[in-house]
């Protein structure tokens, strides 16, 4: 993969696919067809160094784990921050899930798919969390 202040290319392998992702966004290319996939602005603007990602190793879903800056406390001043994990279906660009973290604080989350891809776990400074992926 090729990284960037603020962007990260990777080959997706066999697929002939490249998944490019900044803090606005992300972009699915397939090389072979030679054409755009998918195209996703997120909602929110994520801070550089507040977010990470991981792409299920059996279908292509991307999780985000991120924690970005919210309103500021009236009475201490202190910024509040909304931490969560987003699940986008590569291929077709739809927010499959978001979760929000119970957490206010300014954090930075790594995450990652079990080897199965049926588990999701994301941990920072203080917290570790594991969620199990369901369809409805």
């Amino acid at each position: 993969s090729i990284k960037s202040n603020n962007s990260k290319l990777i080959y997706m392998g066999s697929s002939d696919a490249y998944f490019y992702l900044t803090n606005k966004g992300f972009c699915l290319f397939d090389t072979y067809r030679r054409e755009r996939v998918s195209l996703v602005n997120f909602p929110i603007y994520l801070s550089d160094h507040a977010f990470d990602f991981a792409i299920s190793p059996k279908v292509r879903i991307l999780a985000i784990a991120g924690s970005s800056m919210g309103e500021q406390d009236l009475i201490d001043g202190e910024y509040r921050y909304n931490n969560f994990i987003w699940l986008y279906n590569l291929e077709s660009g739809i927010l499959m899930g978001e979760e929000k973290l119970d957490t206010n604080t300014y954090n930075r989350w790594s995450i990652h798919f079990s080897e199965d891809g049926r588990n999701v776990k994301t941990a920072s400074e203080g917290a570790t969390l594991q969620f199990e992926l369901t369809t409805k």
